[in-house]
């Protein structure tokens, strides 16, 4: 008994282990990734900088002086009905031409100009919901170029990840080789190295690419500045499962009946009528522009025609309108599905590595670079599909929020309004 005890304890003393150290080896943690970006010092949220472009972009200011204008041409569509006094009706009253003194003291009297304040009005009205829906537009870009901004970095994060990995495989296969206890092929580790190469040009690509798109995001947040030091805020993918069992398709009904498309239109068409009216009764006005004869009725006819325009306008647009809708709700199963399918991926990478875990740690077994290399392939194609088609089913969520008029980064629009219009109602 104390004989086997004695050669018990020899053979522990004596005993190295086939494997040694830890690994850790694992695909991209995406529930736990790290959210911080220390380099950074300015970080900016989607709300922030939605609210930021739809204020201070360069197009937002442009158009709302447009719109700033047509406020103002009612105001002096209106002044011509109203009695007003110039130099030219004094000189008409001096010369006896009371036709002249009238039109300036009784424009009221004239139905032309009220169907051309009218017509202004509704131009106007036009002109706001033009006016929206551009900002709406704007909305909808920037928060597609973020989501791009959101990929690219997560992109960089994710192979950055895998190319630590690679450099604790390598370290760990160089120590044992200097133990002369690892069997390896120098080709096996040059191999190991262009993975690592690879890793390294894909993460500066990528980040070389993330420079262009921020470029592009501050000429339309209205900004010259400089890009360093600069960084969005990252959304947190711990959620993400439940965020994808609860979208919801949106409902061509409601996008029709939210569609600021649709009522420019409305508005639109009611200036057409008023232009209509203006051109039928502009020969009760005494400076008429077309006179009864060879131009008056072809003028009436373009007005008509104008209706006849709007009215495919109004057609072609709603077919768009239900276009979109259809492709969106395409879009999304199709981010859903791809999704899926990235993370069977993943769950199957949980066997080869462990597998590919302890053929390193193992010294006496020959190194295995088929596993090596399957890893970082399979591992990296599953975890960049899922990467993907979490940000196209974000952005498909923009497009169906773009589409619905709905979620909080739309909450600006009427500031902005008001800001160049003011609160009175056309």
């Amino acid at each position: 008994m104390h004989v086997k005890f004695l050669v018990f304890v020899v053979f522990l003393f004596f005993y190295k282990p086939l494997f040694s150290g830890t690994l850790n080896l694992r695909t991209f943690p995406f529930e736990n990734f790290d959210l911080e970006e220390e380099s950074f010092s300015k970080k900016i949220s989607l709300p922030e900088m939605t609210a930021f472009a739809i204020l201070n972009g360069y197009e937002t200011r442009e158009k709302g002086e447009d719109l700033l204008q047509k406020k103002y041409m009612i105001d002096q569509s209106f002044g011509r009905i109203l009695p007003h006094i110039g130099l030219s009706t004094v000189v008409a009253f001096s010369l006896g031409n009371f036709i002249e003194v009238a039109s300036s003291f009784v424009g009221f009297m004239f139905p032309s100009r009220w169907y051309s304040w009218k017509e202004k009005s509704s131009l106007s009205q036009a002109e706001k919901e033009s006016f929206r829906t551009f900002l709406a537009n704007r909305i909808n870009e920037i928060e597609t170029i973020y989501y791009n901004i959101h990929l690219f970095t997560l992109q960089v994060k994710m192979i950055n990840f895998y190319k630590n990995q690679i450099i604790n495989i390598i370290s760990t296969i160089e120590g044992q080789i200097e133990k002369k206890g690892r069997k390896i092929t120098d080709e096996e580790i040059g191999l190991l190295y262009t993975i690592k190469a690879q890793l390294s040009y894909r993460s500066r690509y990528i980040q070389s690419e993330l420079q262009k798109v921020y470029s592009n995001l501050f000429f339309l947040l209205g900004l010259n500045g400089n890009l360093k030091g600069f960084c969005i805020e990252m959304i947190s993918l711990k959620k993400i499962d439940e965020e994808v069992k609860e979208a919801k398709d949106p409902d061509f009904n409601e996008v029709y009946r939210k569609s600021r498309e649709i009522k420019n239109l409305d508005a639109l068409k009611q200036a057409s009528k008023f232009s209509l009216k203006q051109e039928i009764y502009s020969y009760f006005q005494p400076q008429m522009q077309n006179p009864i004869g060879w131009g008056y009725f072809p003028s009436i006819k373009i007005s008509r025609s104008r209706i006849k325009q709007i009215e495919v306008y109004y057609q072609k647009t709603l077919a768009d309108l239900k276009r979109s809708t259809e492709i969106v709700i395409i879009k999304k199963n199709q981010a859903v599905e791809q999704y899926k399918i990235g993370l069977r991926q993943k769950t199957a990478m949980d066997g080869p590595t462990r597998a590919l875990e302890r053929n390193i740690l193992n010294i006496k077994e020959q190194f295995d670079i088929e596993k090596a290399i399957r890893f970082f392939d399979f591992g990296l194609e599953g975890d960049s599909i899922i990467t993907a088609n979490i940000h196209l089913f974000w952005q498909a969520k923009s497009h169906m929020n773009r589409l619905l008029w709905q979620g909080k980064n739309y909450d600006g629009i009427e500031e902005v309004v008001v800001k160049y219009y003011g609160k009175n109602k056309i």
